[in-house]
């Protein structure tokens, strides 16, 4: 009997715990249930405050395009490429932003610069095979550099394109008196022996006298930087000389009674004013290479036609090499200009003229992808009919820049 008394007790301990869990649990039921209807009349509070779609589900509008107006699904506009950036910018955050595009967010430029001077062909053959967002575009490319190349042309001093041949004897000339001057002035200072001084002078005043004679024939010009004795010895100085020059020009061909004598005043103008050809030269050289880039691409169809190619191809070509040109005399010529009169000038234009021949080579075998044979022959030609008409366009260039000073 005490077992079962004691058997009873068990199980009633056992139904109290059990009772007991199964309030807590009831509780914490309670407890969550209150929680979630507070949290759901919150909810449909804030909800309230937004559009819903009749379900109980909250429709939040997506920002648009500040450009267009188009719903935006990420950091740039699906339909115009704009980045949403709507805030004002503060002058700090606009100059980050400026040196980031130009160094990061647009390394298309960094990408195709390398390429363009050191792996010839590929940008061509890249555009064609599809590949070309990590690119600048050819057009954009070429009227960037070229652009570039002529403001380096035209900012470095003593650059005149186009000389007489006249002129430039003339201050060779020049420069070989002046430098004679100057040595009998400092032998004067030093020479202590009146009987050498006395031929020394007599060897100067001869010297003086002699330029002085050729200046006014307008057989020698006055050095740069020698004051004019008269203006209106200046004046006849410069019309003797510019009618000595022009006054044999004569023109017999097409177009003759109006290019005639807009040759002759072009000429005259020319002379008188030494820098005003080569200006109007550096000029019209961007525009002649506008008629000259679709000619020279015309050629390349006579000898790439099997397999057959379109004629954007060859032009888009020409036009990369012709970029890398630009882009090479860009760095260059303040080297050669620093470089004038040094034996360093002439050794440098060798191994230039000669990378530019290897250069082109190469990038016609690389886009058009025949052999070294068949390339060669190829290249031979175009390199004959590449001169040819560049010549025949510089010298058009040279007689419209007169005909239009």
């Amino acid at each position: 009997m005490n077992a079962g008394v004691e058997g009873g007790e068990d199980d009633d301990a056992i139904t109290g715990d059990v009772v007991a869990v199964a309030v807590a649990t009831s509780d914490a039921a309670t407890d969550a249930a209150t929680a979630t209807a507070t949290d759901t009349d919150t909810d449909t509070d804030t909800a309230g405050d937004g559009d819903s779609d009749g379900s109980g589900a909250v429709v939040v509008e997506a920002p648009r395009c500040l450009n267009c107006g188009v719903p935006l699904a990420g950091k740039y506009c699906a339909a115009c490429g704009q980045r949403d950036d709507p805030h004002v910018h503060r002058l700090g955050h606009f100059l980050s932003e400026a040196f980031e595009g130009l160094t990061h967010a647009d390394s298309r430029l960094w990408r195709t610069l390398w390429p363009l001077l050191a792996r010839p062909g590929l940008l061509t053959r890249e555009f064609f095979a599809g590949r070309r967002q990590r690119y600048l575009p050819p057009f954009r490319l070429y009227i960037v550099v070229s652009l570039l190349f002529f403001v380096v042309v035209t900012l470095l001093p003593d650059t005149e394109v186009i000389q007489f041949g006249d002129m430039a004897q003339q201050r060779t000339l020049d420069a070989e008196r002046a430098a004679g001057l100057a040595d009998i002035a400092a032998q004067l200072a030093a020479e202590k022996d009146p009987q050498r001084r006395a031929a020394l002078i007599i060897g100067q005043k001869a010297l003086e006298a002699k330029q002085a004679r050729d200046t006014a024939d307008g057989t020698v010009s006055e050095p740069a930087d020698a004051a004019p004795s008269s203006v209106d010895g200046t004046a006849a100085t410069a019309t003797s000389r510019s009618a000595r020059i022009c006054g044999d020009l004569n023109y017999v061909g097409p177009l003759g009674s109006w290019v005639a004598p807009r040759l002759k005043l072009g000429c005259i103008k020319s002379v008188e004013d030494e820098g005003s050809l080569g200006r109007a030269f550096l000029h019209n050289i961007p525009r002649a290479m506008f008629v000259f880039l679709p000619l020279i691409a015309a050629f390349m169809l006579l000898i790439y036609w099997r397999p057959r190619r379109y004629y954007v191809e060859h032009l888009l070509f020409y036009i990369h090499n012709h970029a890398m040109i630009f882009l090479l005399g860009t760095l260059l010529i303040p080297v050669f200009w620093l470089l004038r009169d040094t034996r360093g000038a002439p050794v440098l234009g060798w191994i230039v003229f000669l990378w530019l021949i290897w250069y082109l080579f190469r990038a016609m075998r690389v886009y058009y992808g025949q052999s070294r044979r068949r390339t060669l022959l190829k290249y031979l030609f175009m390199g004959t009919v590449y001169l040819s008409v560049s010549m025949t366009m510089l010298v058009l260039t040279a007689l419209v820049s007169v005909v239009t000073l």
